[in-house]
């Protein structure tokens, strides 16, 4: 297909420009209607918060054993602040069994850990050097290890609320067996340390409150995020664990599970983590993100067909949304920005050989995608409690240009480092929580 694409641009350059915005317009479309259902399920079902009690209710009821994973690489820096937040989960300390997973030659956090003190419920496990350096490969390693019949995952910088867990085993205990994992929600603590940190804050809350809300009503696959997920320990045995070489390793088991015949649910509550807030390490976690975007749907149309009928045509074409919708949105904000340009008046010669019909369909997808995007964050924004980001809704367009830098980054990077993991430093500068700490 690559090589039919560059020919057709050798041969009738003009032709193959009008096909490539046919299809962007085509994705673009998809995706704007995923964003509709999104906002008319959020408008429908209104907020969605817990009842005081409600984590309360496991109390009367036998509780099982739920083990977490948390891998770390050098994460000295934000070591006590997680041991703290682990040690403040509302789940009897007995049937938490907490394993903090390091590589062998990281003795700076093992040396930041040891000198706080391991509580009895955690325990250190050291994963062997292997040329493959990434966190599903450790997380794998790990999992033999875990006793519990449910396995969750954090983060080095997370901050769960306490009653996190009660939560979670209520919504599995009384979800149906074919319910394999929840996702909670993930927030920022440091929002308010510059414009890209408000912005990134938004962003989440928009995946996270919204969109992802869409995707579990109209019963699309998920993909779920790295953190505050947790999964039915028999089904991780059952379907393998995690894609050791995939770098978004979360939302390729997320597909993976729904071709197994699994639903994952999301659940509201909410883990604090630290945003990214500087632009280059934002470029380069977001390249990895996307990176593993672009393997896994790969790896998962290697066979279309099998994969049509492992999701059925609304999981396909869902997949096909999420993850090449997601790519294509993202490459193609530089031609989106040059057509803008050409709209507005500046003498393109090409845009006048495009089809009136075709530059109507541009400029009109244009207008109504953002107008739904900006609704979103707007109700986002005050889904999450930050109604003092409203006024940032407004910058997010001048935020997705820098995900476009990422995702050639990322397609780069699929030809000459597919594995690699662009590691994220925690702990630089934190910003105070609303406790103060």
């Amino acid at each position: 297909v690559g090589c039919l694409a560059l020919l057709g641009i050798g041969l009738a350059p003009l032709l193959a420009l009008q096909a490539l915005m046919a299809w962007i317009l085509l994705a673009n479309a998809m995706t704007m209607g995923l964003r509709l259902v999104a906002l008319f399920a959020r408008v429908k079902s209104g907020r969605r918060v817990i009842g005081g009690d409600t984590a309360r209710l496991a109390d009367y009821k036998k509780l099982p054993c739920v083990s977490i994973l948390v891998p770390l690489l050098r994460e000295e820096k934000v070591a006590q602040k997680l041991m703290e937040g682990l040690a403040a989960l509302d789940y009897p300390a007995a049937l938490l069994d907490i394993k903090l997973v390091l590589e062998e030659d990281d003795t700076v956090t093992r040396a930041a850990i040891e000198r706080m003190g391991l509580a009895a419920n955690m325990e250190i496990i050291s994963v062997p050097a292997d040329g493959l350096r990434t966190k599903p490969r450790a997380m794998n390693y790990a999992l033999p290890f875990c006793r519990g019949e449910i396995v969750g995952v954090y983060d080095a910088e997370d901050r769960p609320e306490v009653s996190q867990i009660r939560v979670v085993v209520e919504h599995l205990r009384d979800a149906p067996p074919d319910v394999a994992c929840v996702q909670g929600y993930l927030d920022f603590y440091n929002s308010d340390r510059n414009w890209l940190a408000r912005c990134f804050t938004l962003e989440y809350a928009i995946w996270f409150r919204v969109i992802l809300m869409g995707v579990q009503r109209l019963r699309l696959p998920i993909p779920l995020g790295g953190t505050t997920v947790f999964f039915r320990r028999r089904v991780l045995d059952e379907i393998g664990a995690w894609d050791a070489h995939n770098v978004t390793e979360d939302a390729d088991l997320g597909m993976r599970l729904a071709r197994f015949g699994y639903r994952c649910e999301m659940i509201p509550t909410t883990t604090m983590e630290e945003a990214n807030f500087r632009a280059l390490p934002w470029i380069k976690q977001r390249s990895r993100w996307l990176k593993g975007y672009a393997i896994t749907w790969a790896t998962h149309m290697r066979d279309p067909r099998q994969l049509l009928r492992d999701l059925g045509a609304r999981g396909f074409l869902g997949f096909q949304v999420l993850f090449l919708g997601a790519l294509t949105s993202y490459l193609s904000l530089p031609l989106f920005w040059l057509l803008w340009l050409g709209t507005a008046g500046l003498d393109f010669a090409f845009w006048e050989t495009f089809p009136a019909g075709l530059r109507l369909a541009f400029f009109a997808s244009m207008a109504l995608g953002q107008v739904v995007m900006l609704t979103i964050a707007y109700i986002a924004a005050q889904d999450s409690g930050r109604r003092g980001l409203w006024p940032w809704v407004f910058a997010l367009p001048f935020y997705w240009p820098l995900g476009a830098v990422a995702a050639y980054r990322a397609i780069a990077e699929v030809f000459y480092a597919p594995f690699y993991w662009h590691k994220t430093e925690h702990g630089i500068a934190p910003a105070k929580t609303e406790d103060g700490t």
